[in-house]
């Protein structure tokens, strides 16, 4: 419903249709998709939504890494692209970003799908430096061959 109020007032101009609300209104369909019931043609549709969202909003960000950081999120974990991923946080990381540690978390995550344990590392270690993501690289990289 959030999606729909966003989507609208961005058709009736009460609502700027810029990076921040695009973005916004593809953190609301990915939120939505993830509390679909999994793989249900809801979901997936929700799921189309976000990353056209973040797409639309992606050449408006400028210096904001944000739909780059959501767009490497779902390639990395709800379509199964590590690769696609790789490109879209390794750009994000060179952004501003809220809480950086987790894009390059994201990213030593996807360099390792993509069997680049070396750069894995590298980024894991830079993730290591945030307190949003030091937990998770700490695990990560012990488990890291």
């Amino acid at each position: 419903e959030a999606g729909a109020a966003i989507e609208e007032g961005m058709a009736k101009n009460f609502l700027k249709s810029d990076a921040k609300h695009l973005s916004d209104l593809g953190q609301n369909y990915y939120t939505g998709a993830q509390d679909a019931k999994e793989d249900s043609p809801e979901a997936k549709a929700m799921l189309v939504k976000a990353v056209d969202a973040f797409k639309k909003a992606l050449p408006m960000a400028g210096s904001d890494g944000t739909p780059e950081l959501w767009l490497g999120q779902i390639a990395l974990f709800e379509q199964d692209q590590p690769k696609v991923a790789r490109d879209y946080l390794s750009s994000a990381t060179k952004k501003t970003l809220k809480q950086p540690g987790n894009a390059f978390y994201l990213l030593g995550v996807a360099e390792d799908q993509v069997g680049n344990k070396a750069a894995a590392r590298v980024a894991l270690n830079e993730a290591l430096k945030h307190k949003e993501s030091m937990t998770n690289a700490k695990n990560y990289l012990k488990n890291l061959d």
